[in-house]
């Protein structure tokens, strides 16, 4: 059955899916109406809102395109290449790779948000290339689809930013719930159970729906007919004749960065425990890259062929953060909120929390932004029907974690690594998204 569902969604999203700078554009217009109807505010007010947020997330559009970009030429080097290698190389078949890939994918990004999104596009590529080389059939889309399926356990793992959030000390909410250290969030029985029945659906859901008809598969990325090769110094056949040509090509520069690094990264640590944001992450993988690479101007080289894979974000992230302007500073997300609180019982809160913040997700695609606008009335509405505010927390990042499944803010990273449209596996994990939607309103039900 999911066989065939899993081929209807994902004939439904190649039809059906504009590209995401377009599903933005819609996105745009279709709050900007919804803004003009249920709020005060007029046009002018709108736009203004809209620019006000246009820019809010160019810091984060910068970190995510440079960790992709740092991370292409990480993997390009040989040893990463090599572990990468070895890894995609254990499965024999499609359905077997899919399983290891959603299951490590899925564990990255509860390990680390910043890994798993770099990481799972790399080994998405990699796990394919090894596929082809013993000339196993494989579908590509389900293989992309389980490079990106892993974002679900985000706010489940340690780096969540509604756990890490409210166990900040001094956060914007500690007047009403206190600071909650993660032992009674990410390491709670209820998160715990969570975390294992998603380590255990995703990968089985990704295998299920594996195409089986290898006539049904479509086993390369646009750019696999072209040999892959490993990077090789292009400098290194003309000899360097000149002070200056000297200087540029010795890898002692990189070198010296690169152990600055290290030692910036190890009291980093020591001082901080193991606390990685993407900024600590973007620096480990630039020190790592310019020590394997050793020429700086073969890191370079790399870096520049690998610019093009983060075009999208670069383009395409502020739009949403326009929307994101829209809805927080027009006043509409306390009122999607307080439509769900109207319905809710004590039984049934932890569960409405969840769905409304899914489908908040769709326009505000950031977990600590998502929070500080939704947090204040969903935790106000705990208070006045006595429901714990460490599960109404944890409701809120679940929901936020797991419509990424659907939406293709956080999937333009992976299609950009690989070469492909995020329509032509989007229909995949929106099944994963109705599958594991069902699975954590359970455990929430039960949990009230």
């Amino acid at each position: 059955m999911l066989v065939a569902m899993g081929s209807k969604f994902e004939e439904w999203g190649r039809r059906y899916l504009p590209d995401p700078l377009v599903i933005a554009m819609i996105l745009t217009v279709l709050v900007m109406g919804l803004g003009l109807v249920l709020t005060p505010h007029g046009v002018v007010a709108m736009t203004n809102f809209w620019v006000k947020g246009f820019w809010e997330l160019l810091a984060f559009s910068m970190q995510v395109s440079f960790g992709l970009i740092a991370g292409a030429v990480l993997a390009q080097s040989r040893p990463i290449k090599k572990g990468m290698s070895k890894l995609c190389g254990i499965p024999n078949t499609a359905g077997q790779a899919v399983l290891l890939l959603g299951f490590i994918t899925t564990a990255l990004w509860w390990i680390n948000w910043g890994i798993g999104l770099i990481a799972g596009a790399f080994l998405a590529k990699e796990m394919a290339t090894r596929l082809r080389e013993k000339k196993v059939a494989f579908h590509a889309p389900m293989i992309a689809a389980a490079g990106y399926a892993g974002i679900i356990s985000y706010e489940m793992g340690i780096t969540g930013a509604v756990p890490l959030w409210i166990a900040t000390k001094g956060h914007r909410f500690e007047a009403q719930m206190g600071v909650i250290p993660l032992t009674d969030t990410v390491f709670s029985t209820m998160n715990i159970v969570i975390t294992i029945g998603v380590l255990i659906l995703v990968p089985l859901v990704l295998w299920w729906m594996t195409p089986k008809d290898p006539s049904k598969m479509i086993g390369y990325f646009p750019g696999d007919e072209q040999a892959e090769t490993e990077a090789a110094p292009a400098l290194a056949a003309a000899k360097a004749t000149t002070f200056a040509e000297r200087v540029e090509r010795t890898p002692i520069w990189s070198w010296l960065i690169g152990l600055l690094g290290i030692v910036w990264t190890a009291a980093h640590f020591y001082k901080n425990g193991f606390q990685v944001d993407l900024n600590v992450f973007n620096f480990i993988i630039l020190f790592v890259g310019l020590l394997i690479w050793g020429s700086p101007l073969e890191y370079a080289r790399c870096f520049r062929e690998q610019t093009t894979a983060a075009w999208g974000i670069i383009l395409q992230f502020h739009f949403y953060a326009g929307i994101m302007g829209m809805m927080m500073y027009s006043g509409m997300v306390p009122m999607i909120a307080n439509w769900f609180v109207a319905v809710s019982t004590v039984k049934t809160y932890s569960l409405i929390v969840f769905l409304s913040a899914g489908l908040i997700n769709f326009f505000i695609p950031s977990g600590g932004g998502q929070w500080a606008v939704q947090g204040p009335i969903m935790l106000e509405a705990a208070k006045t029907l006595s429901v714990d505010v460490k599960a109404v927390a944890l409701a809120v990042g679940y929901g936020d974690s797991w419509t990424n499944l659907a939406s293709p803010f956080w999937a333009l990273p992976i299609a950009g690594v690989l070469g492909i449209k995020v329509r032509d596996f989007l229909g995949y994990t929106i099944v994963l998204t109705f599958v594991t939607g069902i699975f954590i309103c359970a455990v929430l039900y039960l949990f009230s």
